[in-house]
């Protein structure tokens, strides 16, 4: 401060007005920050919102075509016929007598394939009492369609005749083509045929566990 009192009534008023022009500068600069600021998150906001109400009319659009195609697929002839008939064949096996050879290569197939590749998505020790069929349709289908299917865990679907002489392959070997051109027509994970009364899954294009 001793120093101002050499300096001319001029200088020191010079040194006040940028002094004062600098606090206004810097005044406004930092309203006018803000205010950019604040319409800049505002801004961001409103494209959020509106992002976020596009992307929800494009889900609800998915699952209502989905829905759509679900319902033009169960109304089909070939998906009705389909289900009669391997739904009925699926029963006919419940009484099929399951060699234990059959059981020891499904079980393989659990241990060897399965387990390898769903170890990678779950923790903890996995225990074929779990995940091994129970019912002999179950396990004579897994044997034939999976165990003993000679593709690849992700080209069991290019089996279409499991050769066993069941009637079950018979109509599997008819109606599989079918189903797999409309997996690859509307781009499906899978398509399940389902016995309503029991669950099971009486058929599967993709022939995953």
């Amino acid at each position: 401060m001793q120093r101002l009192n050499y300096l001319s009534t001029k200088s020191k008023l010079i040194i006040m007005l940028l002094l004062v022009s600098l606090g206004a500068t810097l005044t406004m600069a930092y309203l006018g920050w803000r205010s950019s600021r604040a319409a800049l998150l505002e801004s961001a906001f409103n494209e959020l919102i509106s992002v976020r109400s596009s992307k929800g009319a494009q889900i609800e659009s998915f699952f209502e075509n989905l829905e759509n195609q679900a319902r033009t697929l169960a109304e089909e002839e070939s998906v009705i016929s389909a289900m009669v008939h391997l739904n009925s064949e699926f029963k006919k096996l419940d009484r099929q007598m399951i060699q234990d050879e059959w059981r020891a290569d499904v079980d393989g197939y659990y241990e060897n394939t399965f387990f390898p590749i769903l170890e990678e998505h779950v923790s903890g020790k996995l225990s074929l009492e779990y995940y091994r069929p129970q019912r002999p349709a179950q396990t004579y289908l897994q044997y034939h369609y999976m165990a003993r299917n000679e593709h690849p865990p992700k080209e069991k679907y290019r089996l279409e005749d499991a050769e066993d002489g069941s009637d079950y392959s018979r109509w599997h070997q008819r109606y599989h083509p079918f189903f797999h051109n409309v997996i690859e027509r509307f781009g499906y994970y899978d398509i399940f045929l389902i016995d309503f009364d029991t669950n099971d899954v009486i058929y599967t294009v993709d022939k995953q566990v």
